[in-house]
């Protein structure tokens, strides 16, 4: 009877091992796909970022040659000439274009940020991963090694001993 609970019990502990390994492999992989997901989500959102800046610099753009339509018709209204309101027109101009690229590098500086989280998540994904699957080594092994020290006590236990006398005869102890 205590034979038959050593064995179930060195098989009890190899089985476990080999379940923990399993376990710890498997949230590993669940990491890592958490990991992808976010990083995928965060590119995707750093495109919609840029499209949004690009929108906004177009906006402003076109703002900006409103402003200056409507000072050339202001001016021509009063009897003036575009002559007159060049530097105005001018500098609506260059205020539009600088409005236009500060959107520009606002919305391409989010997306970098993005990106960079992106890329964090992903290694950080990867990473967990790669512990996990050293840890799930580990469970196996110990598994093994469970498993041989159980059958080793068994040998110890029921194993046939022998001596032998200077002669080079053995005998049986037990």
């Amino acid at each position: 009877m205590a034979t038959a609970l050593m064995i179930a019990s060195a098989g009890m502990k190899f089985i476990g091992s080999q379940r923990e390994a399993a376990g710890i492999k498997a949230a590993g992989k669940a990491q890592l796909a958490q990991a992808e997901y976010r990083a995928k989500q965060g590119r995707q959102i750093a495109g919609q970022e840029r499209a949004s800046s690009q929108r906004a610099a177009i906006e402003d753009r076109r703002k900006g040659r409103l402003a200056q339509s409507r000072a050339t018709a202001l001016a021509a209204a009063g009897g003036g000439t575009v002559g007159d309101v060049s530097g105005i027109i001018g500098d609506l101009g260059a205020e539009s274009e600088y409005s236009a690229l500060t959107s520009l590098f606002e919305g391409n500086d989010r997306a970098q940020q993005l990106e960079s989280q992106a890329n964090l998540d992903l290694y950080d994904g990867e990473s967990a991963y790669r512990t996990a699957k050293y840890q799930a080594k580990s469970a196996k092994m110990k598994g093994y090694g469970d498993l041989i020290m159980g059958g080793s006590s068994l040998y110890q236990k029921y194993a046939p001993s022998s001596e032998t006398w200077a002669n080079g005869d053995s005998f049986r102890t037990r």
